[in-house]
């Protein structure tokens, strides 16, 4: 099976990085070791597209578009050529990406799309009691109609979204993989009292509450 991953973070090193690219590569890496395809289809901030592998995955990442006004129309422009380029090569079976991935991507695209939940932009401004932007809300809304399959990274999640969303698709829970690999027990005389380790992207949505 030949799966591929949209993504904006996925790992590079000496990059920063956020969890949800974590647990991409994570999960693609483990996807490899079972015989199976990935492609992974990213934005970077570099003068020319590359493409690495990462343990066996197919790594794309694209230029940035120039545009000065609609940036965001060339980047999909982009990003839409590239699955057809990969799926010309190699047939892809399914495409994964998160809420507003499948916005500007083809409703016939031949592989099965499927959203994974972690959180999108009407969740995360409904939890801040903020109001929604109607653009981005018109582009979930839009994502989620022509999404294939749905999975949310948990039950709160998942629900929430769908009171926001209104879709009618099910949804399966499946939760952010860990690499348990590369944790081991805590040696307890090295802990320092009062100090929190906080490994993430610092944004508002994660703030800590008394």
């Amino acid at each position: 099976m030949h799966i591929c991953f949209l993504t904006s973070e996925y790992p590079k090193e000496g990059e920063t990085q956020g969890g949800i690219g974590s647990a991409v590569q994570s999960m693609a890496r483990k996807l490899v070791e079972y015989e199976h395809q990935v492609s992974i289809v990213c934005l970077a901030s570099y003068e020319i597209d590359v493409v690495e592998e990462d343990e066996g995955v197919t790594v794309h990442r694209l230029k940035s578009g120039n545009w000065k006004i609609l940036r965001f129309i060339d980047n999909w422009r982009k990003i839409v050529k590239k699955l057809y380029t990969i799926h010309a090569d190699t047939p892809i079976d399914i495409v994964e990406g998160s809420e507003l991935y499948f916005a500007f991507i083809p409703k016939v695209f031949p592989a099965k799309k499927v959203i994974r939940m972690h959180g999108g932009h009407n969740f995360f401004a409904t939890t801040l009691g903020k109001k929604p932007r109607k653009w981005l809300s018109f582009q979930e809304k839009l994502s989620f109609s022509k999404a294939d399959g749905l999975v949310a990274v948990s039950d709160f999640v998942g629900n929430k979204t769908r009171e926001l969303i209104h879709f009618k698709k099910e949804f399966q829970t499946i939760y952010n993989i860990i690499d348990t690999g590369k944790f081991y027990p805590a040696d307890t005389n090295k802990m320092q009292l009062h100090k929190i380790v906080f490994v993430g992207t610092l944004v508002e949505k994660k703030v800590f509450d008394n």
